[in-house]
């Protein structure tokens, strides 16, 4: 399997989950599960699926992720770019480098925890960047 991306890794995971709660609700037997991930794709389990296949598979379950929910003043969510500099930013900065520990601090910056950094509308995320800036700033000091 080729190496993600950050953001990609996060698609991974979501798609994942999303997967696995679909399976629940349509009350699939995890042996109906495992028979239906083989004769798809030949694989005993959905962490062996690429980013590619897991798309495939949410999609044949009826799992359609939602779009990040945007505040109508605001001119549009966070870009690629952004959640790639925050992601570098606070692996930089931060002794503690799991995503809760990002997502709380960016909760103390924009006043709400996101579920996902792709929900960052343009101005959180530049808020949280120049908030990594700041603590990477004084952490020189």
């Amino acid at each position: 399997m080729q190496k993600l991306t950050p953001i990609q890794e996060l698609e991974r995971k979501r798609l994942i989950a999303g997967i696995h709660i679909k399976k629940e609700e349509l009350g699939m037997a995890e042996i109906q599960y495992r028979d239906l991930l083989w004769a798809r794709y030949k694989v005993e389990s959905s962490k062996e699926l690429n980013l590619k296949d897991l798309r495939d598979f949410a999609n044949y379950l009826g799992f359609f992720p939602k779009k990040a929910i945007q505040k109508p003043n605001e001119v549009g969510g966070a870009t690629d770019a952004q959640i790639q500099t925050i992601l570098k930013a606070y692996k930089v900065v931060a002794e503690d480098k799991s995503e809760l520990g990002l997502r709380k601090f960016i909760k103390r910056i924009v006043g709400r925890l996101p579920l996902y950094l792709e929900s960052l509308s343009l101005i959180e995320a530049q808020k949280v960047i120049i908030g990594l800036k700041k603590w990477q700033e004084n952490k020189k000091d």
